[in-house]
Formats: C-alpha cells, structure tokens, sequence
C-alpha cells in the first residue's frame, strides 16, 4: 500500500442494483458498488483499457437495442444482465491490472453492499 500515499488519486467504480415495489408507497432497494482507486495515473494505458471496455460495452448496448426492438417486455431484463454482467466481469479483470489488459500494478478496492427502503407519498 506504499503506492498510494497522501496524493491525489484517480478511480473508477461499478454499481448495479435493483428496485423491488413491495406495494404501492413502499419499495426495497438492492445495490453493490464497487470502487477502484489506482495507485498512479498512466493515461496511454488508461485511454488503452477504456477504449477497450467502451467497445464490449457499446457492442452489448447494439446488441440490446435489437432485442428491445423484437421483444420490449424481455430486452430491458436482457440488458440489465449483460451490461451488470459485462461491468462486473472487466472490474473483476482490472482487480490485478488497473488498466487490463496492460501490465500495470494492482489498485485499492472497496466493495459496498447497499440495502435501501424508500416511500413514495
């Protein structure tokens, strides 16, 4: 943890989650986030890894749009579980490397769970 120091960092995090409706005024909120925090900034690596997880993330957002299309009562269930999916698999991969696939060290990561209740009057 001697990377990290009293400087100033750059992070990233991943949050999925869902709202169940118990009843009309009261729902229960599910979450997880996920917080990176790498220990330095290398850009050409960084900008390298994002463009790399933009394109499966724009390529899934394509993908759903057409099953949207073909069937609006499955394609918001479709995307919700492949883009956490996707999320949850390139934050998994960047757990060694900051910046995967590019040899890079290690960041610091949070995981939070998030339990929520909320009223609607």
């Amino acid at each position: 943890m001697d990377n990290f120091g009293d400087n100033f960092r750059f992070g990233n995090y991943f949050e999925a989650g869902i709202n169940f409706q118990i009843y009309e005024p009261v729902a229960i909120t599910l979450g997880y986030q996920e917080t990176v925090i790498f220990p330095r900034h290398m850009f050409w690596k960084w900008a390298g890894s994002g463009i790399i997880g933009g394109i499966g993330s724009g390529a899934i957002s394509w993908f759903t749009g057409k099953v949207i299309k073909s069937s609006p009562k499955w394609g918001p269930v479709v995307y919700f579980v492949l883009k956490n999916a996707y999320s949850y698999g390139i934050n998994e991969l960047r757990k060694k490397k900051m910046n995967w696939p590019f040899n890079t060290d290690a960041p610091l990561i949070y995981d939070n769970y998030k339990i929520g209740l909320s009223f609607a009057f």
